[in-house]
């Protein structure tokens, strides 16, 4: 009889291995940790060809996981055509993005505040007004800076990166004040007789942390296709202050539009029309 009869486990326990056919990570030198636990080796051998074929199908499911996650799975170029884009859809109030913007101004500006209020499920809208003595108390006295008026300029624009008419509405102070010089200027004057470049710089991370510079060009006469467009897509910058669509056609015209039109529906809102 074994008087020892912790023995056995200590022979066992020598002769420990970590079995290596499963996936594995590195356990220290000469071993291995498998994810099923610790083997010993004469286990190895008789569990071989089952954990050989559980090491293929986990082997092949990382491969597949691993090219799914590159991009690589051919399949997925099915689903939409090579090159696919959503397409942008055309809004008609332009917006300053990063670089340089080139427009050609089309009308006189209008000028003066605007602040943003609660329109229960619409959501936000923006409020204008002509003067400062129109703004609300509550809004004058707001703490939060996002909630006060600021004054703006708005004008209608051409442009020239999406070729259709917009309005372009100013509330930074450095791109009105470099306008305001412009005008001052003998040799440039009114900006409706040349293009404009709006650049924006990112300077930071912070949605602040934005620069703007206004590069006139030289004074030139309006394309004539500029000037067709424009008269095709008359802008009432006025209706801002009323809340409602400057691009809105006329009561008198949708109301024509809706008697020739026999089933009653339409949909004849004049949008930013590109120009061609």
């Amino acid at each position: 009889m074994n008087n020892n009869p912790f023995k056995a486990i200590i022979e066992k326990k020598e002769q420990r291995k970590i079995c290596a056919i499963h996936p594995v990570s590195v356990w220290k030198e000469g071993y291995n940790r498998c994810y099923w636990g610790f083997k010993l080796r004469e286990n190895c051998e008789t569990l071989q060809e089952s954990e050989k074929r559980d090491s293929k199908i986990s082997q092949s499911t990382n491969t597949q996981v691993q090219h799914i996650q590159k991009g690589g799975d051919n399949t997925m170029t099915d689903f939409l055509p090579e090159g696919y884009q959503t397409p942008e859809v055309p809004s008609n109030y332009m917006t300053l993005e990063e670089g340089q913007n080139c427009v050609r101004v089309l009308s006189s500006a209008i000028i003066g505040y605007e602040w943003w209020m609660e329109n229960g499920v619409e959501g936000r809208r923006p409020v204008r007004v002509r003067s400062a003595d129109e703004i609300p108390d509550e809004v004058r006295q707001a703490t939060d800076n996002r909630q006060k008026a600021k004054h703006f300029w708005a004008f209608t624009v051409f442009n020239y990166k999406t070729q259709t008419i917009q309005i372009l509405e100013l509330k930074q102070k450095t791109v009105m004040r470099a306008i305001e010089a412009l005008l001052k200027n003998p040799k440039w004057s009114n900006p409706k007789s040349y293009d404009l470049i709006i650049e924006r710089v990112k300077t930071g991370s912070q949605e602040r942390d934005v620069e703007y510079n206004v590069i006139p060009e030289p004074p030139s006469p309006l394309d004539e296709g500029i000037v067709e467009l424009a008269k095709s897509v008359p802008v009432r910058l006025e209706a801002m202050f009323t809340g409602e669509d400057p691009f809105a056609e006329p009561q008198e015209e949708q109301a024509q539009a809706k008697r020739s039109t026999s089933n009653g529906h339409r949909a004849v809102y004049r949008r930013a029309r590109a120009y061609s």
